[in-house]
């Protein structure tokens, strides 16, 4: 009976059907354009993506509470949360380059946070949930830059880098809450105030082989080039595992709840296009 059920897997459209795995990926395309061109709305595109990785994150987390989400489905929501997790990531590397986003010490507070619960998550996954959640002993393959078995290397390698990437944002996490505490007599300015550019170094000191390398990764086309060749491989991960393991009902856009997140998607990246091309040239004549 399991195998069966293995062989005839029905997917959950509400939760990564078709119109909202391609709203995450509009999502993400949005921010690295956002990112590129120097919009003043890429906070927005930010925020945008991290409430939408909340309601992922809360939806994942009832049914897994209540047994309902198979292992092949929290793989994908964990998938999903890491390439959200990169894209939310952007906002420190925008930072770097450009001073500043617009973006306060309490909305990274709370990407910071949701990105510790999406590590956390993961972290249970590879070691309980794998082997305890429904389907669990199904065959699911999945891409790793090549077909293998979800309980082979991967696993592995996920269980090294989870906890490292959970450990740096509980560091993180800790460093703004000692600035709070720092600060703490002005604790409602402090929150609201922009948090310090991240640079990876200073351009203006060493020889001219440390200001080529500073000036590489400050640059924020080649910056954009690798999120988005990361971003690829999140994609190809996700729609690889739904076709391998022969996932059903979840690559159409015929119920409302797959067209309300792909059109507000679609809507999102042509305001910003259009914020872009025509907005930000009036402000700057």
């Amino acid at each position: 009976m399991e195998n069966l059920r293995c062989s005839t897997f029905g997917g959950d459209p509400d939760l990564y059907g078709l119109g909202i795995r391609a709203a995450y990926y509009i999502q993400w395309v949005t921010i690295v354009i956002t990112y590129c061109f120097g919009s003043t709305q890429m906070i927005e595109a930010i925020n945008a993506n991290c409430i939408f990785q909340l309601a992922m994150l809360l939806g994942s987390l009832y049914k897994a509470a209540t047994s309902e989400s198979s292992t092949g489905e929290v793989f994908i929501v964990i998938i999903l949360g890491v390439g959200g997790g990169l894209a939310s990531l952007t906002a420190a590397l925008a930072e770097g380059v450009r001073g500043t986003i617009g973006s306060s010490r309490l909305a990274a507070l709370c990407r910071l946070c949701l990105l510790a619960a999406y590590s956390a998550f993961g972290i249970w996954f590879w070691f309980v949930g794998i082997s305890t959640l429904p389907l669990a002993t199904c065959q699911w393959h999945v891409f790793f830059f090549s077909k293998t078995s979800i309980h082979g290397y991967f696993k592995v390698f996920s269980r090294v880098l989870l906890p490292v990437f959970l450990f740096a944002n509980l560091l993180r996490l800790l460093h703004l809450l000692l600035g709070a505490w720092v600060n703490r007599q002005e604790i409602r300015s402090w929150f609201v105030g922009q948090e310090s550019p991240m640079t990876w170094g200073n351009a203006n000191n060493g020889d001219q082989h440390h200001q080529l390398i500073y000036h590489v990764l400050n640059g924020r086309y080649v910056q954009a080039a690798v999120i988005l060749i990361a971003f690829g491989i999140f994609i190809a991960m996700v729609e690889v595992f739904l076709r391998w393991n022969s996932i059903t009902g979840v690559n159409n856009l015929g119920s409302p709840g797959q067209l309300i997140p792909f059109v507000v998607a679609i809507a999102s990246i042509i305001e910003k296009c259009y914020n872009i091309l025509v907005c930000e040239d009036i402000r700057s004549s």
